[in-house]
């Protein structure tokens, strides 16, 4: 028989095992990590963290890791590497002196980001994504601030998926918190697109800059203005303090507010009164003169509502805020509402004039139908043949 077609013989096992290390129990190690006893898996650098600007304060947490890991891993933190890096230079020249065994890092809001700490470790180790849950903008201040990338694009991934009309002031209130201005930027430019969609008491109780500059985004296409005119009238009322020129300037703008509610156009004449009472005698006043224009156009557009109810009721009923106006405002909102009256009353008599003549016409038109007579048989004295017109002796109406 050929050598190549003989059947291929099996591989004899052979045992090579000859390894002791003198312990009984062979012992399993899961990965090493951080959170367990630190002489079991070898630790060799301490992370202390205290609270920023408070060099001389308690260690609030202490983290045993390894420097291979956070330094050099594959979601190493490039803030510890260049530490590292530089600690291990620093030793090789300063013959043989020890190499530091712990650092101390400073956190803004230890409460917050001691947890948000253990975290971005757990994602330095082993790579973990999951952010659900966590408090996101801490994540995002700490590896900014301590350069790690993944980790930065992972929780900005989720803001940009998070950041709606329903959790846009939560995010303006922690990017302040870490100073992010990035990001309250995005969240104030939210705000001013969903300001008539988000949760009015919690806008009520931003601070006034904060407001001020969500109406700087806001467009006249992404609201109605009669509904801003709203809202801001109840964030003066509730900050009463507000006496700034250049503060109402901004809020009460009327390129995103050039119409104002029914319901608040007394209130804003009375603003306006407040307002010109803190002025500067020589400063601007385009700003009160245009409020005091949509303010009085408002009610005389709607003096049936806003006017004629209060006039006509007695004096302990009365609108306040209207008898409280100076005699010039009165004046021309009653002369608009009069104007208005008259318009209204003349567009229907003009209406019931052409209706009537309507009806006449239309009541011409069915005799000569029923007459079958051409529409200007009346203006014509007689036909070609100069024959007066023969009518039928039958009835017209049978």
């Amino acid at each position: 028989m050929d050598e190549s077609q003989q059947p291929e013989r099996k591989k004899r096992r052979i045992d090579l095992n000859d390894y002791s290390d003198g312990e009984a129990n062979e012992c399993s190690h899961t990965a090493v990590t951080w959170r367990a006893d630190p002489s079991e898996t070898l630790s060799d650098w301490t992370i202390d963290i205290k609270a920023e600007g408070s060099e001389d304060g308690p260690t609030m947490a202490s983290f045993h890791v390894h420097k291979s890991i956070i330094g050099a891993g594959r979601w190493r933190s490039k803030y510890f590497e260049n530490l590292l890096r530089g600690a291990s230079n620093s030793s090789d020249n300063d013959q043989g002196g020890d190499k530091p065994m712990n650092c101390t890092v400073f956190l803004l809001k230890p409460c917050a980001t001691v947890k948000a700490f253990e975290f971005l470790l757990d994602h330095i180790y082993f790579g973990t994504s999951d952010i659900d849950g966590q408090d996101v903008v801490s994540l995002r201040y700490l590896a900014k601030k301590l350069k790690v990338k993944t980790l930065f694009d992972l929780s900005s991934q989720h803001i940009d998926d998070d950041l709606t009309a329903k959790t846009a002031l939560s995010y303006l209130s922690e990017s302040k918190a870490f100073g992010d201005e990035k990001l309250k930027a995005e969240a104030i430019k939210t705000c001013a697109d969903e300001v008539t969609n988000i949760d009015k008491v919690k806008l009520l109780e931003v601070e006034p800059s904060d407001f001020k500059e969500i109406l700087s985004f806001v467009t006249v296409s992404s609201i109605e203005s009669r509904a801003l005119s709203i809202i801001v009238a109840e964030y003066f009322r509730k900050h009463t303090n507000l006496t700034d020129e250049s503060y109402f300037e901004a809020v009460c703008n009327s390129s995103f507010m050039p119409v104002l509610d029914p319901s608040e156009g007394l209130f804003y004449l009375q603003l306006t009164r407040r307002w010109s009472a803190n002025l500067d005698p020589d400063g601007c006043k385009d700003g009160v003169k245009s409020l005091v224009e949509r303010g009085i156009k408002c009610c005389v557009d709607h003096w049936r509502s806003e006017i004629a109810t209060s006039v006509e009721k007695d004096s302990s009923e009365r609108n306040a805020a209207y008898d409280s106006l100076p005699d010039d405002i009165k004046v021309r909102i009653l002369e608009g509402a009069l104007m208005n009256a008259k318009e209204a009353l003349d567009t229907k008599v003009a209406h019931v004039e052409h209706s009537g003549e309507q009806q006449h016409t239309n009541t011409v038109t069915r005799v000569q139908e029923a007459l079958e007579l051409p529409e200007d048989s009346s203006s014509d004295e007689s036909d070609s043949s100069g024959e007066i017109l023969d009518v039928s002796e039958e009835p017209i109406y049978n």
